[in-house]
């Protein structure tokens, strides 16, 4: 596997992927979709939800199929099942299940045993680039081949002329230090504060967690009111100029009182000059800090050996 250095400063290209319809003649018109995606494979979909949220959009990380509307409704929606590997056994069960109700299914993966499924049962696919990379760093590659699935032409063009921000950053991860990162952002900005947990998670090996404004007010923010343990915690604002101004004022007025009982706090201003561009530009500059983060500990930012331990016990045993 390539260093994550050449990682990084090749991210942008992923953008330049054709993605190529297997089975094309069989890709139905579909008004709606439903994604089947776990760990690094979902957030693509997210990170579509998030730049077009009046998209007809469910995801799904789970095994089966999610809870959804009469079957009418389903007969006019794509289930697109996504697994990097291509042998999550929660996203062939997804699968699986849609096939069997006789759903449209689509199918992304660089190979494995689902595209084997779609080959198998003249399912259209795309085959992605094998490119050696953990499923959190080909969200470039899967966004594409989503979009694609999507009738969503312009959308990728746009993506192919972003101004990314690649350069590396080392000042968030020396500010998070060993503090436990808590997320906040906006409902709007939901999946980055999200996605900005799951990579530390993932990349840095340490805890992290995520949250949204106004919904915070209303709970979470009690849990640091006597001040108990808030100096083992670090405060990230994700910050955006195109929030509500009430949600703007809400953030203002929290760090102020997480600051006054000993929190620390930071804040974190999406940059860009339209929606995935801020979007893109915050999945890169997370990317960084996790790794410097983990460049801290001695840790290797690529490998998750836990996740690795836990499918082989899964697997062992019945």
């Amino acid at each position: 596997m390539e260093t994550f250095e050449k990682l990084m400063a090749d991210f942008p290209k992923q953008f330049a992927f054709e993605p190529r319809v297997e089975n094309a003649e069989r890709l139905p018109k579909a008004r709606g979709f439903v994604v089947g995606g776990m760990g690094g494979s979902h957030l693509a979909a997210d990170l579509i939800k998030a730049a077009e949220p009046n998209l007809d959009l469910i995801i799904h990380k789970n095994y089966g199929l999610p809870t959804l509307p009469i079957k009418s409704e389903l007969m006019e929606k794509l289930f697109i099942a996504v697994s990097y590997s291509g042998d999550t056994e929660e996203i062939l069960d997804f699968a699986e299940q849609a096939l069997v109700k006789k759903f449209a299914v689509t199918a992304i993966s660089k190979g494995g045993k689902l595209i084997t499924f779609a080959q198998k049962n003249n399912l259209p696919h795309i085959v992605l680039p094998e490119a050696n990379l953990p499923p959190r760093l080909a969200t470039g590659f899967v966004t594409t081949a989503l979009l694609k699935f999507m009738g969503q032409e312009d959308e990728i063009a746009s993506l192919r002329v972003i101004r990314f921000a690649i350069e590396p950053n080392k000042k968030i991860a020396e500010v998070i230090g060993n503090y436990i990162p808590i997320f906040y952002a906006s409902e709007k900005n939901e999946t980055l504060a999200n996605f900005w947990k799951i990579i530390i998670n993932e990349t840095s090996k340490q805890p992290a967690f995520a949250n949204v404004f106004p919904e915070l007010n209303h709970n979470e923010m009690t849990g640091f009111a006597n001040g108990d343990r808030i100096s083992d915690f670090i405060f990230v604002f994700i910050k955006d100029e195109d929030d509500q101004s009430r949600i703007i004022k809400r953030m203002t007025m929290t760090k102020q009182i997480l600051a006054e009982l000993g929190g620390k706090v930071l804040d974190i201003n999406l940059t860009g000059a339209n929606r995935w561009e801020k979007i893109i530009n915050s999945v890169l500059l997370t990317h960084w800090t996790a790794y410097y983060l983990a460049r801290t500990k001695n840790l290797d930012p690529l490998a998750t050996p836990i996740i690795e331990r836990f499918k082989d016990l899964i697997k062992a045993k019945p």
